[in-house]
């Protein structure tokens, strides 16, 4: 490969395998020049001192004045080589220039057998005869394993010696040059040995970094890819979210207004398929952390029973309405109190709970909460869906956890292909997240069975609450609070579902019409009072909470970017910020630094900031409570929704209680985990 050519590749490091053994070959041979080329300047003295007394000293100077230079030549030519890029190094040129030094090496130590010869004096011919031989030994060490040098050397070093002893006659001389001719023959065949095993080493050397190499280019790839996916993910999940906070709240508002029945079904058809689209966008949101392996779950102390409770009660309501005989059952045995992430239980239990109410047409959906014994895992919480819908055949009971997969064939008309086919697969992942496992045992015409285990970790005493402007999740609502925040507005702001991503599946029986019979009464909205200072840069939203706000009797003042927002901040005072994040000019995260800062150095009062984001991404939680912001509501929220965080800030949080330093609660707060590779499901 010439110069040329390695140019034409660009990066070494995507050279040839062939090219990488050519250059490390070359690059060993003239590594070790420097050291040969000092002993066989002393090794000259020899012949020298062997021969000074028979031949000239004219002649045996310049022989050893020629074969230091020539040393010294090589030695210099191997420095400026080493010096050399990778590309060069494994050029044809610089292989000649190698083969030209050694060949004028080898030259010079040849004209002593042929031209300093003593025919008178045999012990100095034969101690000449010994030099060269040993020479030619001693360089099978540096040459051996690149037979052409090995036997380019060897020949104009041998070879004038024997064919002076040839041209000499006698039994002597032939005798002599046949043992030097089969010397030189055994030095080329063991060199051509060498450089085939060495070859060999190099090649296999190169080609396993070749290998490596590619290995980690395409995962740097895939990270990409699957980084460019998360972000266009989120990306389209803020963007869609966004009209549709347009799209859900106006519908809220026309139903707290006077229609007819008619005009009433449609608003709630209109709002149905907003609540379904969004179920779609954060289903699409929860695969894409899970393929990425960037869902978290965090462990925290939950009331057992109140979790189980809250989605049957949710839920038991949709189950009657179609006809349906609803039951919960928990075991008495239970503890009170057990850690885990309650919001991704719920929303593992009420996906599998609507599940069943949605492919049940009669009979029974139940639900068993219970523990169970498992001989390698230990005690594991239970959670037993079971209906009496039309079942699953066995050949599909692993295809349904595929994303985007159903049951049923594709040509069976009774096929119900409502719903991405997304809910167990996230449901499945979710589980194991958590440390358990999500399974189904069903037969056709016999109703399914669908078993959520995780690890027990029973806590013995109740853990308080935390305060609310501790982390901005306690301010945090989601869709499977909707209905029971509608009961109390002020107690769902602090025992919602804790993360805005449960909505992938809490919100998956709400295009059912019977699961919508709650919304046609409307709760009556609180009388606030107040001054909210509203900052989005789109219209539609800030027409939409507005309307909301002012319903309840507070004054808002809008404004569209950060920069409007701090103005106003420093011309009146507000008692509640709802701050969009993602704004021209000035955003709110920058927005509300800004603020807090200013709030620092004036001595100010500390005004409540809660975000109001059409982003689910979980790092933005971390992004608004480092930014200082007390709050964070995910649009499209629910009117009960965003009235609870409102009146948690304007009433104020209340102050935590501490618990008694006589009975100390034995459960950590907190511990994050996240889904490894190892663990995720094969698609």
């Amino acid at each position: 490969m010439g110069v040329s050519e390695i140019e034409h590749l660009g990066d070494p490091g995507a050279a040839s395998v062939a090219m990488q053994v050519r250059a490390e070959r070359l690059t060993s041979l003239q590594a070790r020049v420097a050291m040969p080329a000092c002993v066989g300047g002393l090794f000259s003295l020899l012949p020298v001192a062997l021969l000074w007394s028979h031949l000239p000293a004219v002649d045996l100077l310049g022989w050893l004045a020629a074969r230091w230079g020539i040393s010294a030549w090589r030695a210099l030519e191997a420095r400026r080589f080493l010096r050399l890029p990778l590309a060069e190094r494994a050029s044809s040129r610089r292989e000649q220039r190698y083969l030209v030094g050694l060949g004028l090496d080898g030259l010079a130590w040849g004209v002593i057998g042929a031209l300093f010869a003593t025919p008178n004096l045999p012990e100095i011919d034969g101690a000449v005869m010994t030099t060269l031989v040993g020479l030619v030994a001693f360089t099978m060490v540096s040459l051996g394993h690149w037979a052409r040098g090995q036997a380019l050397f060897a020949s104009l070093v041998i070879a004038p010696l024997a064919i002076r002893l040839a041209l000499q006659g006698g039994t002597t001389g032939w005798l002599s040059a046949g043992g030097l001719t089969m010397f030189w023959l055994l030095t080329v065949l063991e060199s051509r040995r060498i450089e085939a095993r060495t070859l060999e080493l190099l090649r296999l050397r190169f080609e396993q970094a070749r290998l490596a190499e590619q290995r980690r280019l395409a995962l740097d790839a895939a990270e990409e890819t699957s980084s460019s996916k998360s972000r266009f993910v989120a990306v389209m999940s803020h963007e869609i979210r966004t009209p549709l906070n347009g799209i859900i709240g106006m519908t809220q508002l026309l139903e707290r207004g006077e229609l007819s029945p008619q005009q009433r079904e449609q608003v709630e058809i209109v709002r149905r398929s907003g609540r379904h689209l969004l179920t779609l966008v954060n289903d699409i949101l929860d695969l894409a952390r899970i393929e990425s392996g960037k869902l978290v779950v965090e462990a925290r102390p939950f009331d057992l029973r109140e979790v189980a409770g809250d989605v049957g009660r949710l839920l038991g309501e949709t189950a009657r309405a179609k006809g349906l005989d609803f039951s919960m059952t928990i075991a008495p045995q239970l503890p009170a109190r057990a850690m885990g992430d309650a919001s991704r239980i719920q929303q593992v239990l009420h996906n599998l709970v609507g599940n069943a109410i949605k492919f049940t047409d009669h009979g029974s959906v139940e639900v068993e909460v219970s523990s169970v014994l498992d001989m390698r895992a230990g005690t594991l919480l239970r959670f037993a869906v079971k209906d009496t819908g039309d079942g699953i055949p066995a050949d599909q009971l692993e295809r349904i956890f595929a994303p985007f997969e159903q049951a049923g064939r594709a040509d069976d008309p009774r096929a119900r292909r409502d719903g991405a086919g997304l809910g167990l697969t996230i449901s499945r992942e979710l589980a194991r997240a958590m440390g358990g496992d999500l399974r189904c045992a069903s037969a056709p015409g016999q109703g399914s069975v669908f078993e959520f285990t995780l690890p027990l970790l029973a806590c013995a005493v109740e853990m308080p609450a935390p305060p609310s402007s501790a982390a901005p999740h306690s301010t945090s609502t989601s869709a499977s609070t909707s209905t029971s925040a509608s009961a109390s507005a002020s107690a769902s702001a602090s025992t919602s579902a804790s993360t805005s991503t449960s909505t992938s599946t809490s919100t998956s029986t709400s295009s059912d019409p019977s699961s919508t019979s709650a919304t046609a009464t409307a709760t009556p909205l609180p009388a606030l009072d107040g001054r909210v200072l509203l900052v989005d840069d789109s219209p539609v939203n800030l027409l939409v909470a507005t309307t909301m706000l002012e319903r309840c009797g507070l004054r808002v003042v809008p404004a569209e970017h950060g920069r409007e927002a701090l103005e106003q901040l420093r011309a009146q005072r507000f008692d509640l910020v709802l701050m969009d994040c993602q704004m021209p000019e000035l955003d709110g995260y920058a927005a509300t630094v800004a603020w807090r800062q200013e709030e620092a150095r004036r001595l100010l009062p500390r005004t409540p900031v809660v975000a109001l984001t059409a982003s689910a991404v979980d790092d933005d939680r971390a992004r608004c409570l480092a930014s200082g912001m007390d709050g964070y509501l995910v649009k499209p929220f629910e009117m009960e929704e965003l009235l609870a965080v409102v009146t948690q800030h304007l009433c104020g949080p209340a102050a935590p209680t501490p618990p008694a330093a006589d009975n100390p609660a034995p459960c950590t707060s907190s511990e994050a985990s996240t889904i490894p590779a190892s663990r995720r499901t094969a698609r």
